[in-house]
């Protein structure tokens, strides 16, 4: 039970991250009833995708992580599509924290944007110079935290909470509006290969990917039910919201533990990518440092800085594309415990959700 406990923490604490802080506002967006059926869709896909993951873990011989069963099972030109993929995904991420970072120090101690964000920025960076280890165990507390508080607020919403805001208009042109920002949010691969040498059972492997994977779903379901019922519109930094709705003093406690969370996330990321460029590619432990931290920063300077274009394109593009070759390794199994159906199926879901991301970014570019 006690190792159940374990792996279930650590994989809603590799889920439960940024992307949370995005869901109301492109629900709201995209309607309550119909961003819930997404909701409803992708985390069905995501916990079949982990549990691919735990299949391909088990049927490689070789210890690796995705990149390398990639190059296993599709050989080395899909490792460097997978590669690249993933440094976007690290950059986009950093990013991300970064903005939500100094949006919640700023709240939290009154203090300029910008001020906020060159402190997150130069205290997060010098702890990833000097290198961190067992911050996981930070998250995990950081994620258990945050999801208290979520729980606290739902509670405390009920008897504010307003059913006429679930008949609004559906509007059939806005349902993959959410899409980028629920893979974002439920996306937990780098967690399964942990849980797969953690736990002995298969069995219970499964049942830790499956309830560690609903639980954020739930959390995050919550969540946005919170700011909806409650609220006339939404901002796209939820603790607006919530503080027209709870006050002051409930604010503090949710940007502290956000802050939290969002802090521990960003050394974790630019700790595993400073690695990365260290141990992979044999760069300098400078190079490698400059390389991580220099990139989210030129990108925030250079304007990209809306935080939730940035996880709906993350999660969009480079996790939908990171699963579709996750996907193409399961096919590529001799032994296979699922129906074939259900992998083509969620190609055919990341595809499509591909598809919408690219009719966005013409849109974007033509007008």
């Amino acid at each position: 039970m006690k190792e159940i406990i374990i792996g279930i923490s650590i994989l809603t604490g590799t889920i439960i991250g940024g992307g949370i802080f995005a869901l109301p506002y492109t629900f709201f967006k995209g309607g309550f009833l119909l961003s819930t059926i997404l909701l409803l869709v992708i985390t069905i896909s995501i916990c079949f995708l982990h549990l691919f993951y735990l299949e391909i873990i088990h049927q490689n011989k070789k210890p690796h992580r995705f990149v390398g069963y990639v190059q296993e099972n599709l050989g080395s030109k899909f490792k460097i599509i997978a590669t690249i993929l993933i440094f976007g995904s690290f950059w986009a991420s950093l990013l991300i924290y970064l903005i939500l970072g100094a949006n919640f120090l700023s709240h939290l101690f009154r203090l300029n944007f910008n001020t906020s964000l060159i402190l997150f920025f130069s205290f997060g960076s010098i702890l990833i110079y000097l290198g961190l280890r067992k911050i996981s165990l930070i998250q995990v507390l950081g994620s258990l935290f945050l999801t208290g508080t979520i729980v606290i607020l739902f509670l405390k919403a009920i008897p504010k909470i307003n059913p006429s805001f679930i008949s609004c208009d559906i509007n059939l042109k806005n349902f993959f509006l959410p899409y980028g920002a629920l893979l974002y949010s439920l996306y937990g691969r780098a967690a399964i290969p942990e849980i797969s040498s953690l736990i002995s059972s298969f069995k219970k492997q499964k049942f830790v990917i499956i309830f560690g994977t609903i639980l954020p779903a739930i959390l995050y379901f919550l969540f946005v039910l919170t700011i909806l019922a409650t609220s006339k519109s939404v901002f796209p930094f939820p603790e607006k919201n919530l503080s027209k709705i709870f006050g002051k003093n409930v604010v503090f406690l949710f940007n502290s533990f956000g802050f939290f969370s969002v802090f521990t996330s960003f050394l974790i990321i630019g700790s595993n990518l400073k690695e990365t460029f260290s141990l992979d590619f044999s760069l300098s432990k400078n190079l490698s440092f400059f390389l991580t931290i220099s990139v989210p920063l030129f990108f925030y300077f250079l304007g990209v800085n809306n935080f939730i274009k940035i996880i709906d394109f993350c999660g969009g593009v480079f996790i939908a594309i990171n699963s579709i070759l996750l996907l193409l390794s399961y096919l590529k199994l001799k032994q296979k415990r699922y129906p074939l159906i259900l992998p083509y199926l969620l190609i055919f879901i990341f595809v499509l959700g591909l598809l919408w991301q690219g009719f966005n970014l013409f849109k974007i570019v033509t007008y």
